[in-house]
């Protein structure tokens, strides 16, 4: 869930740092895109390390990684920082959606493994759903870096 809630963030925060920085619109799309890159490259990076570390250390790791990086996306001071974070929040999201299916899969009973799974899975709508509510409710009165802090939470399931 707030896996999907980081992507949430971003799309209804873009807007307006693209309004507060001037960004171009090539700029906008590379802020909203380089999480994708991030993603390829945390998928392959933890599909390598999880057999020899563990699926849950690494599950908390990239949790951590892409909470913090969400985190300190409301501290970046310009268009370079805050491609950097959001390049490794797509990081951490892209080794920890695949270890976290993995887990359930591997830690659910065989009777209810696929439904287990589809709810995971279904928890994407509502970090979405949870996304829009923090915009509505957060964002008009403290800005867009309040959204990004809220996207930090989850680093506090790995504490």
């Amino acid at each position: 869930m707030f896996d999907a809630l980081d992507s949430g963030l971003v799309a209804f925060a873009l807007p307006l740092v693209a309004k507060e920085w001037a960004l171009t619109p090539d700029q906008v799309g590379r802020v909203g895109s380089v999480g994708l890159a991030g993603m390829f490259a945390g998928a392959v990076l933890v599909g390598q390390l999880t057999d020899r570390l563990g699926r849950k250390t690494l599950f908390q790791a990239t949790l951590a990684v892409f909470s913090v990086a969400t985190g300190l996306c409301a501290a970046a001071g310009g268009y370079a920082s805050l491609l950097v974070m959001r390049f490794l929040v797509g990081a951490g999201l892209g080794g920890e959606l695949p270890v976290a299916s993995t887990l359930v899969s591997e830690l659910s009973p065989k009777a209810h493994r696929g439904k287990l799974v589809v709810i995971l899975e279904s928890f994407w709508a509502f970090g979405w759903a949870l996304a829009a509510v923090v915009a509505y409710l957060l964002i008009p009165t403290w800005g867009w870096r309040a959204g990004f802090l809220v996207g930090a939470l989850p680093v506090l399931y790995v504490l």
